[in-house]
């Protein structure tokens, strides 16, 4: 979250691509708008110490210097109720194989604060655990290695000093690893009244769902950010996701309101009693297949793979691998293009991966790997054939 005192004018997240030359790597040219320049907005964007992630918003991440390039063009440059993230019709949110399992640690460099970040964070994740059916678990035997290198755990939970230029920041479920952390600023722990640190939390915790910022909606009048999601109740202009000071009646105590709760049951579903933990898989049904496909592209060309006839409610995953900088793009239903996709993590290098649930009603995947820089790529697929 942003300081209360600093309304971010930076907006959010860019977001997957085809056959045709689906990425212009031309990272010089300028859009013509009236808005900011690419150097100014560069100005205004923080960039997290020794990694290529960037915060806009006042707390989104945005990874890699493509994806802060990709977003400036369609947002910032190209702009003269609880929502839910979405790309190409599929919500960013987490597989009925793991919303129950989203394990975290905190890290032993909180100190003196430590119990008190652990506490907030035991609060924070029981007000959305006890309306809908996801599960948070904390693993203290973590702590001493809580970084984002930790394989171990979902995401981290870290201090940061950036002098109060944000005073919270989370992820999205559709985040690599590498992004996965929920960092806490020092000014987090100085307020005398709200937001107070469990009310920060619970809004970071809801962006970790895969909730984007109520603000974003045209009925807030200010703070857009862009057209990437989808809304699952009425709009709420005093919801956990929406900043009071962009036309919103919330008082920051950042409580889950009634539209809260009836959102995050649309896409969870409402609590089970049984509490976290792994959910268990209906019997598998079709005919899971893997298989890989190897190939090489120039600077700007593309390949399309052979379409995927897919079971909807299966897992669709695609894990890209080589040399030189490849881009992956997924899309269900037709053909991914560099506007229309339903994953494109659009990182750095050609080591990138999407893993979706298949829609109900959808019968076909289509993946497509670009050529950003001339590279060479392994694109291993597996699929439920139905």
């Amino acid at each position: 979250m942003p300081r209360v005192a600093a309304v971010a004018s930076v907006v959010l997240l860019a977001a997957c691509g085809g056959q045709e030359a689906l990425i212009s790597s031309d990272g010089n040219s300028s859009a013509q708008s009236s808005a900011l320049t690419w150097s100014e907005f560069l100005s205004r964007v923080y960039q997290a110490p020794e990694q290529d992630l960037f915060l806009v918003d006042g707390d989104t991440t945005v990874v890699g210097w493509k994806n802060l390039r990709a977003f400036y063009e369609a947002v910032v440059a190209g702009e003269h109720s609880l929502v839910i993230d979405s790309h190409g019709g599929v919500d960013t949110r987490w597989a009925d194989g793991q919303k129950r399992s989203l394990t975290y640690c905190v890290s032993d460099a909180f100190g003196a604060r430590k119990a008190q970040v652990v506490q907030a964070l035991a609060d924070a994740t029981a007000a959305w655990m006890t309306v809908a059916d996801v599960g948070y678990q904390y693993v203290p035997s973590q702590d001493g290695s809580c970084t984002t290198r930790n394989t171990a755990v979902v995401f981290d939970v870290r201090p940061v000093n950036v002098n109060g230029q944000f005073v919270a920041r989370s992820f999205f479920p559709n985040d690599p690893r590498s992004a996965r952390s929920v960092e806490i600023d020092a000014s987090a722990f100085f307020s005398s009244g709200n937001p107070t640190l469990v009310g920060v939390l619970r809004h970071e915790l809801g962006h970790t769902l895969g909730f984007r910022h109520e603000h974003t909606r045209p009925e807030a009048g200010a703070c857009f950010e862009d057209r990437n999601w989808r809304a699952l109740t009425t709009y709420d202009s005093a919801s956990v996701m929406h900043y009071p000071q962009c036309n919103g009646t919330g008082d920051w105590t950042l409580n889950l309101t009634s539209k809260d709760i009836a959102g995050v049951r649309a896409v969870y579903g409402a609590a089970q009693v049984s509490g976290p933990g792994p959910v268990t898989p209906p019997p598998a049904t079709g005919s899971p297949s893997t298989k890989g496909f190897d190939g090489s592209l120039a600077k700007g060309q593309s390949a399309l793979l052979p379409t995927f006839a897919v079971k909807p409610g299966s897992t669709f995953s695609v894990v890209l691998s080589g040399t030189g900088d490849a881009d992956l793009y997924v899309r269900f239903g037709s053909a991914p293009t560099s506007t229309a996709f339903s994953c494109r993590p659009y990182l750095d290098g050609s080591s990138e991966q999407c893993e979706l649930t298949v829609p109900a009603n959808v019968s076909q995947a289509f993946v497509a790997v670009a050529g950003y820089t001339a590279a060479s790529y392994h694109a291993e697929v597996r699929w439920t054939a139905p």
